[in-house]
């Protein structure tokens, strides 16, 4: 009988203390299939009946307090889902007052193609291409030097799009996202009221970057370096409607 405490204690403890990181680094290790059969091989060679029938009832229990362990981590754990954060990317071509070319990223926010990216200033013109290379020519709808944001427009309806989150957290661990399928993980190592500060050190060309939480809610926008040695800033996503600059 001891045995078999010992048995479904290393079981739910796995299960119930481990994030999803150690999970399928530990859990690997452990045949959860062989250690439940030899389980059953051992109620089996219990000689009485009565004992017997004492260590069945515990394993039908401690299964059942398994699976609700199980299920609490599967509804309280989220995974990052990068294609469906790719498919609200946009890559942005912008051709500058000098005739140059050059490329940032903004994020679908809504359905109706309202883009966000990172504000750009003095240019010509803009070409928005989605996941699948189709390409827009957005308008401008919002755009503001004070807000470091820009908010744009395209013609189409029914687009993927990344919902939205207005709160972080201190601590809270972050995807960032570009246009290039350059995918960084990073925490939230500042948290401010309209802004957060991450630990990566971004370079001009991934400005406009959509930032995810585990959710796949995308919290905030990358706009520029940080006051901080390799870190960067990002604008929080927010339902305010910058001041019209164009």
């Amino acid at each position: 009988m001891r045995k078999l405490i010992i048995i479904f204690l290393l079981i739910a403890g796995v299960y119930a203390s481990d994030t999803n990181e150690s999970i399928s680094g530990r859990w690997s290790n452990i045949n959860s299939e062989k250690i439940i059969y030899n389980t059953k091989e051992y109620i089996k060679s219990i000689d009485s009946e009565k004992n017997r029938a004492k260590a069945k009832a515990y394993y039908e229990k401690a299964t059942k307090k398994l699976k609700e362990l199980t299920s609490n981590i599967s509804c309280s754990f989220h995974s990052f889902n990068v294609k469906q954060a790719l498919l609200a990317t946009y890559t942005l071509k912008i051709l500058k007052q000098d005739d140059t070319i050059v490329y940032t990223t903004a994020v679908a926010i809504s359905d109706k193609g309202e883009l966000v990216s990172a504000y750009i200033d003095s240019f010509k013109s803009i070409t928005a291409i989605d996941y699948n290379a189709h390409k827009f020519v957005p308008k401008v709808e919002k755009s503001s030097d004070k807000n470091d944001l820009l908010h744009l427009h395209i013609d189409a309806e029914d687009i993927e799009y990344a919902k939205t989150a207005t709160k972080t957290q201190l601590g809270e661990e972050i995807y960032l996202l570009s246009y290039d399928n350059l995918l960084l993980k990073s925490i939230v190592s500042k948290n401010d009221k309209n802004t957060i500060l991450v630990n990566v050190q971004a370079d001009k060309a991934i400005y406009g970057a959509g930032i995810y939480n585990s959710k796949n809610e995308l919290i905030a926008i990358l706009t520029g370096g940080g006051k901080i040695d390799k870190t960067s800033k990002a604008i929080k996503i927010s339902t305010k409607k910058l001041p019209a600059k164009r």
